[in-house]
């Protein structure tokens, strides 16, 4: 089961899931920021584009979702 999380940082989703082994974990989602970029034809463009995910953060958004994860983490470890 996965719960969104609220975050003030623009353009970024929070979902928290159970992570199995792992325990409870958070995602961060951003729309893919080379999409506009890949060609159908370039296989190494396919490649990576199939194989890696990242995210690619302003200075804003980095420390807004900071204070969102430290937020996050406080509310399960009572720290």
């Amino acid at each position: 089961m996965s719960t969104e999380i609220k975050t003030k940082a623009k353009k970024l989703r929070l979902t928290e899931f159970a992570g199995g082994k792992n325990g409870l974990m958070i995602s961060v989602f951003q729309d893919n920021f080379f999409a506009n970029e890949f060609k159908d034809d370039d296989i190494t463009h396919l490649f990576f584009a199939k194989n890696f995910s990242n995210i690619h953060l302003t200075k804003e958004q980095a420390l807004q979702l900071g204070k969102d994860l430290i937020k996050w983490s406080k509310k399960w470890n009572k720290v």
